[in-house]
């Protein structure tokens, strides 16, 4: 048995939450590597509070990621935490509102909770899991049980995505407080979005807009998305770290419908798939994802639907705006990693690794070496983390395929940051994003929301 040290790398906030983590902690992390046996997922099993382990001394790679993500991180507790209070402060649209009394969202929170988590498990600083500890507090002062795991279609839980990203922040919590309140609620979350969202049965799908075609939703609803990542990792992760399979079944059928319709890896024909009524034929083959699936979509703006929208130009994957997603594509390797460990079937890992190859040979997704920042800039890092971790250190990934990650992380640090700590969105230079928005002061507002998001230093 042979085994690959692999140097763990941790996001900060914004673009540390990008690219996430981003970084090698030689030592941090040794991963056996067996062509028979998968290896343990990380943190398997329930933990509440892990002892806190003696401070790493890295060198090199590691050593300089670590630094600039504590940086970021003190960027993230100077803009985000009140220093009278010792608590986070309350956001609209990713920014410190100081106007509202209480929280009504939760994505934004866990883009906040993600890096830092990163930075504790590369860490393992107390410091950090405090951090953790807080935000839970936070989330349960602003929102009630029957808040976080129903009222689909409304704050918190408005579509599809953002009771994803809640379940995700969710098993973070869990992790760093032990607080076995979080898996009750993600459990009946999950159990209750699938129950909404879902196209008659999960095997179908889930439909993606706050107002679906089975509770209401007009034509121009029915629509399908890769964003459907979030809730699926974040299903699986609490059966690999629980041992309760009760989710699996129907997580299963709803990652086979995205494997199915999402990627892009045949030859395939839609009878009478576009709105004309003409037939949609698909031919590209490169194992990325497609953003979005439209099935009889009605919305006049489409030329699609029934097949993936936007699929007359399936190069189309550029700053500010993609027929795919960086944050789905990475997702979608993290959910095969994640089967791959909890199941021990090849066929888990053939995809992830096949997932990998894609994204980082895709010269759509490079822009001199630096990962672009595509379809939404307020979620494309939120699986680097967990990429780096559980895709990066599978049994067939190779010290190459970590170069995308340092290079993207070290064009931030150069390029991105701002006087004030916050981190622009386009991770290789210009202005892509910003240039997106008509006047000065919408730029400013939507530039910072992306930018909490998109990537503190040095992640992407």
């Amino acid at each position: 048995m042979k085994a690959r040290r692999i140097q763990a790398r941790r996001p900060v906030f914004s673009l540390l939450l990008a690219l996430g983590a981003v970084i090698t902690l030689e030592s941090a992390t040794t991963v056996a590597e067996s062509p028979d046996r998968p290896p343990a997922p990380p943190d398997s099993g329930a933990q509440a509070s892990p002892a806190v382990a003696a401070e790493p001394s890295p060198s090199g790679p590691a050593k300089e990621f670590l630094q600039s993500g504590a940086a970021a991180e003190g960027d993230l507790i100077r803009n985000y935490w009140d220093p009278s209070t010792g608590r986070l402060r309350v956001m609209w649209q990713g920014v410190p509102a100081a106007d509202r009394a209480r929280q009504t969202t939760l994505w934004d929170v866990v883009m906040l909770a993600e890096p830092t988590y990163r930075m504790w498990r590369a860490t393992k600083d107390e410091a950090y899991r405090q951090r953790l500890v807080g935000i839970w507090a936070f989330v349960k002062d602003n929102f009630t049980f029957e808040q976080l795991t129903s009222g689909f279609g409304h704050a918190p839980n408005l579509a599809l995505d953002d009771t994803g990203w809640a379940a995700m922040l969710f098993m973070i919590c869990y992790e760093a407080t032990g607080d076995k309140y979080a898996l009750d609620v993600v459990k009946a979350q999950i159990k209750g979005a699938y129950e909404y969202y879902k196209d008659g049965d999960v095997a179908n799908g889930l439909w993606y807009p706050k107002k679906p075609p089975t509770h209401g939703g007009d034509a121009s609803t029915r629509f399908k998305s890769l964003y459907t990542v979030g809730i699926v990792s974040a299903a699986i992760e609490y059966c690999m770290k629980t041992g309760d399979s009760e989710l699996l079944p129907d997580t299963l059928a709803i990652y086979q419908w995205m494997e199915t319709h999402l990627r892009r890896d045949r030859d395939v024909t839609y009878r009478g798939g576009l709105v004309s009524g003409g037939d949609l034929v698909v031919t590209v083959r490169d194992n990325l994802y497609w953003a979005n699936f439209g099935e009889r979509l009605g919305d006049p703006k489409s030329l699609v639907a029934t097949g993936p929208l936007a699929a007359n130009r399936p190069e189309s994957i550029r700053e500010a705006g993609s027929v795919s997603a960086l944050f789905g594509n990475m997702g979608m390797g993290v959910i095969q990693a994640r089967l791959y460990r909890l199941t021990g079937d090849r066929k888990y890992l053939k995809l992830a690794l096949e997932t990998l190859r894609a994204l980082n040979d895709s010269p759509l997704y490079s822009n001199h070496g630096v990962y672009v920042n595509d379809r939404d800039a307020g979620d494309d890092a939120l699986f680097a983390g967990a990429w780096v971790e559980e895709v990066l250190t599978l049994p067939g990934a190779t010290p190459q395929d970590d170069e995308r990650i340092f290079t993207t992380a070290r064009s931030i640090q150069a390029k991105c940051h701002t006087e004030d700590g916050y981190w622009n969105p386009e991770w290789g230079g210009g202005d892509g994003w910003r240039s997106k928005w008509p006047t000065a002061s919408t730029q400013h507002k939507r530039t910072v929301r992306m930018a909490m998001i998109s990537g503190n230093p040095c992640a992407c």
